[in-house]
């Protein structure tokens, strides 16, 4: 029903555009770039948003094992990310940024530069 919803929108706002009773010969053109510019644009950060909730999700299930097991005796790993904390934190933030240039922006700038 949602989509239904929007895709009448769509035509509604594009017959909005066109006054009077007769129709411009590139109304089906614009009426489908639109659709595909809306449409390509919510299926790209829906999937972003997917492996995003499923790179968290392994990380923190990663976390758990690493911390859980044994709770007064912290593992050479832990140790050694709690002495290096600012290196790890900026390892954490280039990976974070190439994966949102990877995943969204590269994706949404050749998805723009097409005919």
């Amino acid at each position: 029903m949602n989509r239904r919803d929007e895709i009448n929108a769509i035509v509604e706002e594009a017959l909005q555009e066109f006054p009077g009773t007769e129709l411009d010969p590139a109304f089906t053109d614009l009426l489908v770039s639109k659709l595909e510019k809306r449409l390509s644009a919510r299926e790209l950060f829906f999937e972003f948003a997917l492996k995003t909730l499923l790179m968290l999700g392994a990380l923190a299930i990663l976390a758990v094992v690493l911390l859980l097991p044994d709770a007064t005796s912290k593992s050479p790993l832990v140790m050694l990310l709690t002495r290096h904390w600012q290196m790890a934190t900026i390892v954490a933030a280039i990976l974070l940024f190439t994966f949102v240039f990877d995943q969204l922006l590269l994706r949404l700038l050749f998805r723009r530069s097409r005919p």
